[in-house]
Protein backbone atom coordinates (compact mmCIF):
# COMPACT_ATOMS: atom_id res chain seq x y z
CA UNK A 1 0.00 0.00 0.00
CA UNK A 2 2.83 2.33 0.98
CA UNK A 3 3.88 1.74 -2.70
CA UNK A 4 0.84 2.77 -4.38
CA UNK A 5 0.66 5.84 -2.00
CA UNK A 6 4.14 6.88 -3.05
CA UNK A 7 3.66 6.43 -6.58
CA UNK A 8 0.37 8.36 -6.65
CA UNK A 9 1.95 11.06 -4.75
CA UNK A 10 4.60 11.68 -7.01
CA UNK A 11 2.77 11.57 -10.00
CA UNK A 12 0.59 14.08 -8.17
CA UNK A 13 3.63 15.81 -7.85
CA UNK A 14 4.52 15.85 -11.93
CA UNK A 15 0.46 16.78 -12.30
CA UNK A 16 0.99 19.92 -9.71
CA UNK A 17 5.02 20.75 -10.23
CA UNK A 18 6.78 22.97 -8.18
CA UNK A 19 3.38 23.99 -5.95
CA UNK A 20 3.55 20.60 -4.47
CA UNK A 21 6.75 21.25 -2.39
CA UNK A 22 5.01 23.89 -0.51
CA UNK A 23 2.34 21.64 0.13
CA UNK A 24 3.00 19.31 3.76
CA UNK A 25 3.34 15.43 2.99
Amino acid sequence: VADYLDTLRGEVTVATGPVQQHMPS
